[in-house]
């Protein structure tokens, strides 16, 4: 084993991989965090070396050790893909820059069978449901965060995706918000979700009362103007919103999120909607 592998470190080839890092301020905001839990990983298991630390048996090792609970915390599809993803670019750039002479392939330590066969992940649902049950974060107009609370909470209590969520009126919601009627049925809704309909529901009244002209009667409207890519069109807010205005929506948010908490940068509506089909195969 080469001197010079052996002097650097973890924590020497992460700095210079993260440094010239491109991409979305999403994706280094989720590369940093798994690069740092590496990092951390390896020098509690004596593994500070880059030599050590990159070697396929302990990259395993820290995803293994990772797929386990935290904190109450049950490790999500989408962290542990997050952490194998970073894993992966940072063993290819020092290869790439021969930082690290003869480190072996990763790529079957890396490769993890449950993740890459999963469609959705409810234990990240779940996490994302309860986190749109808190405050809001940083940047996030309260009435944008209200509509997104209560997005979250239907796709939750309904399974349905967002082409039957935009399609909702508010006379679809039952006189105490305690039930929703969709195409396919009337679905029950939780205390949580009933909470964050109502306060949805106070904002909408307030964006339309701006409105000129009369209250469109969608259940999800647009909070401010916007410009149709495609047509150029300004829609004023007030208007009932797309089914892929929503999913933007909710891809803002997460976003936004995701800056305080990275384990909500991959969740997506098919982990959230897991779990009302939980729900229904419980019935």
């Amino acid at each position: 084993m080469s001197s010079a592998g052996r002097a650097l470190s973890i924590h020497d080839v992460t700095d210079r991989y993260l440094a010239g890092l491109e991409g979305s301020a999403s994706t280094q905001r989720q590369r940093r965090w798994a690069l740092r839990d590496l990092c951390d990983h390896a020098e509690e298991a004596g593994r500070g070396a880059a030599q050590d630390a990159l070697q396929p048996e302990a990259l395993a090792a820290w995803l293994t050790a990772r797929e386990a609970p935290e904190d109450g915390r049950p490790a999500s599809v989408a962290g542990v893909r997050a952490r194998a993803s970073a894993a992966r670019a940072l063993t290819e750039f020092v290869r790439t820059h021969h930082l690290v002479p003869g480190l072996a392939d990763p790529t079957d330590a890396l490769s993890r069978p449950d993740t890459a066969a999963a469609v959705h992940d409810p234990r990240a649902g779940r996490y994302l449901l309860s986190m749109a049950s808190s405050g809001s974060p940083w940047g996030v107009p309260a009435a944008v965060w209200a509509r997104f609370s209560a997005h979250v909470h239907l796709l939750a209590a309904t399974g349905a995706g967002e082409n039957d969520l935009a399609r909702l009126r508010v006379e679809d919601l039952a006189p105490g918000h305690d039930a929703v009627t969709l195409r396919t049925g009337t679905v029950p809704l939780s205390d949580p979700a009933r909470r964050a309909l109502d306060v949805w529901l106070v904002a909408r009244t307030d964006v339309v009362r701006r409105l000129s002209g009369s209250d469109p009667a969608a259940l999800w409207i647009r909070i401010h103007p916007g410009k149709d890519r495609r047509t150029g069109v300004i829609a004023p807010a007030g208007l009932a919103i797309s089914a892929r205005g929503l999913r933007l929506s909710f891809q803002t948010v997460r976003a936004a999120l995701a800056a305080e908490d990275p384990r909500v940068a991959e969740v997506s509506v098919r982990d959230v909607r897991a779990l009302g089909r939980l729900e229904d195969a419980r019935a």
